[in-house]
């Protein structure tokens, strides 16, 4: 009671006194937290009218742009095919697609990895991470010497004088915090420990949680005629019937959004990716091959 009769006390003062800012300043309470946007509403009695999408003042929708900032690539590593036949699925996914990563890691700890032909996921602590980084950095990975007189100018190899290396292409990547070297594995008998070590950290990581599949947001389906003459001499599963309530086996697209992707894991057609499965649709035998649409996150 004292302390509402003072507040009135302290306004009727600013007014005599003719402060009209300062009574603008005086804080008022109501019953609504600050920084909601939405109204608190009482159980039984909904808002009469749909509330509007909060903003951020100085910035854009958050209907027109990404809620949430997109992850970072903290280590990518890639090995590049051999000829893009079609030896294996994996093969097969990248000669369509191109190189996919056999080790990526975000900043979140999503780790995917590429195992004994099968695509895995799995997350990292934040321990882990650092244990991993500090790990590559202690090989001298970022010191090696950009060169222009080095193969794809990089200073990683010990080459002899006048050695005529060529110009073949590269065997894998390697990109660690935004610094990237390539290597040629044709080189690979001159190269030097700090690439070979870190090579070796990447290839020979465990994680301490167990890696399960992956299972990607979106897919490519390649479908071809088993006797298309594309496939070598190779085996395949057992054909099966091309389940009826999915389009027809030759309709199919190449990319599949994710509602798509969700109704054919769902029916459990593919457990792992990449994958490879043989179907009969109309009397003639398709072979289909799954790869993840590139790595999303």
């Amino acid at each position: 009671m004292k302390r509402h009769i003072l507040l009135v006390m302290s306004i009727a003062i600013l007014i005599i006194t003719g402060c009209t800012e300062c009574i603008e300043s005086v804080p008022v309470h109501d019953e609504q937290p600050t920084g909601l946007s939405t109204p608190l509403v009482k159980e039984g009695k909904p808002p009469t009218e749909p509330s509007e999408t909060p903003t951020v003042p100085g910035s854009t929708s958050l209907d027109e742009t990404a809620a949430f900032p997109p992850k970072t690539r903290l280590i990518s590593y890639i090995v590049y095919g051999g000829d893009g036949e079609a030896s294996s699925e994996w093969n097969t996914c990248e000669y369509w697609l191109g190189p996919h990563e056999r080790f990526l890691l975000y900043d979140d700890g999503q780790l995917i990895l590429f195992r004994s032909g099968t695509i895995l996921e799995t997350v990292l602590t934040k321990i882990e991470i650092q244990s991993l980084l500090s790990d590559l950095e202690s090989t001298g990975f970022y010191e090696i010497q950009e060169s222009i007189e080095a193969p794809d100018g990089y200073d990683i190899y010990n080459l002899p004088d006048d050695y005529q290396y060529g110009d073949g292409g590269w065997g894998r990547s390697i990109a660690i915090n935004g610094r990237s070297i390539h290597i040629r594995d044709s080189l690979w008998d001159f190269i030097i420990p700090a690439a070979e070590d870190t090579v070796a950290i990447i290839e020979g990581f465990e994680p301490a949680r167990v890696a399960v599949p992956y299972i990607p947001s979106n897919i490519e389906m390649f479908v071809l005629p088993k006797d298309s003459g594309y496939f070598s001499e190779r085996s395949f599963p057992i054909a099966q019937e091309w389940p009826s309530d999915l389009p027809p086996i030759n309709q199919i697209p190449f990319f599949l959004d994710e509602s798509e992707t969700a109704q054919v894991l769902n029916i459990g057609l593919f457990s792992s990716f990449p994958d490879v499965r043989a179907f009969i649709y109309d009397g003639t035998e398709y072979i289909v091959i799954t790869c993840p649409s590139r790595f999303n996150p």
